[in-house]
């Protein structure tokens, strides 16, 4: 699964709030709403922090 499917099945599927994502990853909510909607993509950065905090929370 690539890193936009794992965001969207936390949201969406497991019920997981952006609000806690945004809380415990450090990357803002309005980030995370932005890059669902496809309106923006996610730097390396950003995506290693959101893969770091998936792998701590839900591995």
């Amino acid at each position: 699964m690539n890193t936009k499917d794992i965001l969207i099945d936390l949201v969406e599927n497991k019920g997981v709030q952006i609000t806690f994502i945004a809380r415990k990853s450090g990357i803002t909510r309005t980030y995370i709403h932005e890059y669902i909607s496809g309106n923006k993509n996610w730097g390396k950065k950003t995506t290693k922090k959101f893969l770091d905090f998936y792998e701590a929370t839900y591995k």
